[in-house]
């Protein structure tokens, strides 16, 4: 299977099925998740018709989407398409995160941007691997605007371990020649999910005014922030100090979203890699004496609040992998590090697995630190200096 769309729309086509005519030819039945996508370059649409950092509450950061992605229309669809811009964008700084996709598309008229409505439609089925949804349709008396909204929650398998639901609300859209596909989505726990319901309505009614050229008041969207979520500290990572002369700190931020990787290598059933969801966490890069950060490959350290409990099963777990060969890393320095409590491990790339590099993790509770060295620093690490560095991660803990 394949995915033969952007990341706001996802055209699942079978394998070697990537279009309605591959289908014709294969005696499949027409589905609108098999298509070509027209291929044009166009102009974009005003910036005025999608959302804008202006219109959310708290730091987000938007920008254009990549620039290979095209409209998602077949060309019967595109027929009379002008312009075509895609956005996307993420809230920073707080938990649980959101990201959100904005597709905009200006027709010549209204008649062919009902025709790429219809079609856009068409492609919800396709749109997610999600489990429950619902799809409710409304239009204005005059028929001037109409909407489509798909909502859908995922049950807790395929997520990291520690999260419970992920949740989308994407919105189709027709304004007289405009069509817009609007979509937020995030991943957090059920209260964290059910708590932004009121923000989503407004999601929804933000998104139809902006493609109508309406500007929606000042942070009209809300989404609710989980105060608990606190990333560790700043003095939680290693200073240039730490890591010994030469070194140099280039930059601390934090994170509220993603797994850790257990460093499985996947490939048979009982080494399919589980990823530790993160509760908050916080990450800083490192480079060494004569390095040029603009030109080479920066070090790096992670630590990872994870779900209460799950600290210790994410170390246990890295253990058995490696214990069972169906890890990317081997022992190098023993089970444990001299000094240490709760938890260190330091690791070397497994044999065979080529362009491998070791990883230094140390556990103290649910904070996982994980620190990461570059191509050439790693190649000429001693164990000492690892089991250094993670006497150092486990202090700053």
């Amino acid at each position: 299977m394949r995915r033969c769309a952007t990341a706001l729309v996802i055209c699942v086509a079978a394998a070697g099925v990537p279009a309605a005519s591959s289908a014709a030819a294969s005696g499949l039945p027409p589905s609108p998740c098999r298509y070509d996508p027209v291929q044009v370059e166009l102009p974009d649409v005003a910036r005025s018709h999608s959302l804008s950092p202006a219109d959310f509450a708290g730091n987000w950061h938007i920008t254009s989407g990549p620039p290979f992605a095209g409209p998602q229309l077949d060309e019967a669809a595109a027929a009379g398409l002008q312009a075509y811009s895609l956005t996307i964008g993420e809230r920073l700084g707080t938990a649980p995160v959101w990201s959100l996709d904005q597709s905009l598309y200006r027709f010549g008229d209204a008649v062919s941007a009902e025709t790429g409505y219809q079609f856009l439609l068409g492609q919800l089925p396709c749109s997610t691997s999600f489990l429950h949804g619902s799809t409710t349709d409304t239009t204005s008396p005059d028929g001037a605007t109409e909407r489509t909204v798909f909502q859908a929650t995922t049950l807790p398998s395929g997520l990291p371990v520690g999260l419970t639901e992920n949740l989308a609300r994407e919105i189709v859209v027709r304004s007289g020649s405009m069509v817009g596909v609007f979509r937020v989505e995030t991943a957090g726990s059920t209260a964290e999910v059910r708590a932004a319901g009121a923000a989503l309505d407004a999601f929804e009614t933000a998104s139809v005014d902006r493609l109508a050229g309406i500007t929606p008041p000042p942070g009209a969207v809300d989404f609710p922030v989980d105060a608990s979520r606190r990333a560790p500290a700043t003095s939680a990572v290693l200073t240039a100090h730490d890591l010994g002369r030469g070194w140099r700190r280039l930059g601390s931020g934090t994170f509220f979203s993603g797994g850790v990787d257990d460093g499985a290598q996947g490939g048979t059933a009982k080494c399919q890699p589980v990823d530790f969801a993160v509760v908050a966490g916080r990450t800083a890069s490192y480079v060494t004496a004569g390095q040029d950060p603009r030109k080479v490959e920066a070090s790096w350290e992670n630590i990872s609040r994870l779900q209460p409990g799950q600290g210790a099963r994410y170390m246990a777990r890295v253990r058995a992998l490696v214990r069972t060969s169906c890890s990317r890393y081997r022992f190098i320095a023993g089970e444990s590090v001299p000094g240490v409590r709760d938890d260190a491990l330091v690791l070397g790339p497994a044999y065979g697995v080529k362009g491998g590099r070791g990883i230094i993790l140390v556990r103290r509770g649910d904070e996982v630190a994980a620190l990461g060295l570059a191509g050439p620093v790693d190649k000429r690490a001693t164990i000492a200096f690892r089991e250094h560095a993670a006497q150092r991660m486990a202090a700053r803990l």
